[in-house]
């Protein structure tokens, strides 16, 4: 068999890049039970040329071959840094890119009347489009209407500045091998659920509020930088109410947290390793407190702190070229500490079969049910306890620092 379908469903990341490629078009992307993509091949169309299998990120992968650089960084704009999740870094050198005239592709979520919530890549030419690609979106974003795009301006010899998860990176540096042209930032990357699941969650919040999803934040960086909680705004006749979307209160964000609703391939993911695939590698610095105190003071935890491995001259050439960005030399080893993705693939627990199977058979209000039951009223007394403890604690070193201000009212 010469075409894609001898591709495994467990390794396949579906970046869709064989559909790209294919001189026959005899490939498209199909979803699944669970709303996966996956690429079905006309045997009637295809012509075995095997060039599928050539792009096919899952058949072999190209990891740069210099010794990585890693720097714990932020970008102190405010504008820029407060749309940002972690420190600002992707927005620095996006702008880098656009001051020089180049493009910037990244994921961009959009909620539609018809379509509801949605996430694809999208093609940005200015500065003031920065922040539709800035922020977490928790889903595997399409990138179909994408390559065409990208393959565009290559040949227009544009620089080119693609952002996204590391199996989308290697697809697009499959495709565009060679072109001196396109640059990449890959994300730290947990795992990915599908558009479906958080669209039938969305559907079922929408149900039991009586109102209409207008906006999502999985990270609200007003609850400060290490917080992992987020917020929804529903509207609700003429008036807009925030919600809290945190991972002990809703099924999605929490199912997404304990790893059990990604993607089959993400669970043997070949990139979740010191070994990275982009020019520059991002994500969130966590535990940058314990590993290197006096670098987190130096940064200031409030603007975020991002962890950047330099894996390529590209990439030392972006880095160099982001003046406006504060950076400090670590070891990549510190950076690793906190961070799994960067030492293996996430994993799952047995309660990941029955989410799937719930899903399967009665849609997400079935899996917030199974969530309910077996993580829900647990994870939330555990936060509870987490947070007053937590607060005992803060108050006590506060006192010890400032004996003077104890038995004050």
């Amino acid at each position: 068999m010469k075409n894609i379908n001898r591709i495994a469903r467990n390794t396949c990341t579906g970046c869709l890049a064989c559909e790209y490629v294919c001189p026959a078009n005899a490939i498209c992307h199909k979803t699944d039970k669970f709303g996966f993509f996956y690429p079905e091949v006309s045997e009637r169309i295809c012509i075995d040329c095997g060039w599928c299998l050539a792009y096919c990120p899952s058949e072999s992968v190209d990891f740069p071959l210099i010794e990585a650089e890693c720097y714990a960084a932020n970008w102190r704009n405010e504008t820029y840094n407060q749309q940002s999740t972690s420190g600002g870094v992707f927005a620095a050198i996006a702008k880098m890119f656009l001051s020089k005239k180049g493009v910037v592709y990244g994921a961009a979520a959009s909620l539609e009347m018809d379509e509801g919530y949605s996430v694809e890549h999208q093609e940005i030419e200015n500065q003031e489009q920065i922040y539709l690609l800035q922020g977490s979106k928790y889903v595997q974003s399409s990138m179909d209407r994408a390559l065409p795009k990208i393959g565009q301006r290559l040949k227009e010899e544009r620089d080119v500045l693609f952002c996204g998860t590391p199996c989308q990176v290697a697809a697009v540096k499959r495709i565009f091998h060679g072109s001196d042209h396109l640059y990449t930032l890959d994300l730290v990357c947990h795992g990915v659920p599908s558009q479906q699941m958080l669209k039938d969650y969305i559907s079922m919040i929408e149900k039991k509020n009586r109102g209409k999803v207008v906006k999502i934040e999985f990270r609200d960086k007003k609850k400060g930088w290490e917080s992992v909680e987020g917020t929804i705004w529903i509207q609700r006749n003429n008036s807009v109410e925030e919600l809290p979307f945190e991972s002990f209160f809703s099924s999605y964000y929490g199912l997404f947290m304990r790893g059990e609703t990604y993607r089959e391939s993400c669970y043997s993911c070949q990139y979740a390793s010191a070994d990275r695939v982009g020019d520059i590698t991002i994500g969130d610095f966590w535990g940058i407190e314990e590993t290197n105190p006096d670098i987190a003071e130096k940064l200031d935890k409030k603007y975020g702190i991002s962890v950047c491995i330099v894996n390529s001259e590209k990439g030392k050439q972006m880095m160099e070229q982001a003046t406006m960005l504060t950076r400090v030399h670590v070891q990549l080893q510190d950076a690793q500490i906190h961070s799994q993705n960067l030492n293996e693939p996430s994993k799952h627990s047995p309660l990941r079969q029955a989410v799937l199977s719930a899903y399967s058979e009665g849609g997400w209000e079935a899996v917030d049910r199974v969530y309910l039951k077996h993580v829900g009223l647990k994870s939330y007394v555990n936060n509870r306890w987490y947070r007053m403890l937590k607060k005992i604690k803060d108050s006590i070193l506060k006192s010890q620092e400032y004996p003077n201000l104890r038995g004050r009212a």
